[in-house]
């Protein structure tokens, strides 16, 4: 199947497959004005390229290593999302 431009593929890794992939899973807690609570968690957004980069490590711990992130998977990240993450996190260092 072709990769839709709504969800790069885990091959793009690059930060608008990140940027992406964070929009849709989690800045609904992780925003400036987040959906699902009254203020960021953690005081952590994730909404540009440069709060992501900003804290690349922390995201790639809580979401590839620990899977901690989304809790309780309440935004249903997937398995490949997650390869996004992670493929970009390791071509960035």
């Amino acid at each position: 199947p072709v990769p839709s431009a709504e969800a790069p593929a885990p091959a793009a890794a690059g930060i608008a497959a990140v940027q992406h992939t964070m929009h849709e899973r989690c800045t609904q807690c992780h925003a400036a004005k987040p959906s699902m609570m009254p203020t960021a968690a953690k005081g952590l957004m994730f909404e540009t390229s440069e709060q992501i980069a900003t804290h690349a490590q922390l995201i790639y711990q809580q979401v590839v290593l620990q899977k901690a992130m989304p809790l309780a998977n309440m935004t249903k990240m997937t398995d490949e999302e997650r390869n996004i993450i992670a493929a970009w996190h390791l071509n960035a260092k």
